[in-house]
């Protein structure tokens, strides 16, 4: 098992131009979160944002049974 989890997470932003953009964002300390990732592109809903944020969170990790 890893020594250490990173706090990583996946939201949705509203786009100007009304498409929604994923974003990944990694807690740093104890209080205050930094972007690591975001979507190149606008998805057309929410709902698609979210499964390309969660697609791109999958990515990162090497085992997903541990971690």
């Amino acid at each position: 098992m890893p020594a250490d989890l990173r706090h990583i997470a996946v939201h949705v932003e509203e786009a100007s131009d009304g498409g929604f953009e994923w974003v990944l964002s990694e807690r740093d300390g104890r209080t205050a979160w930094a972007e690591i990732q975001r979507s190149a592109s606008a998805a057309g809903t929410y709902k698609d944002a979210m499964a390309g944020g969660l697609v791109a969170l999958e990515a990162m990790v090497e085992d997903l049974d541990i971690g």
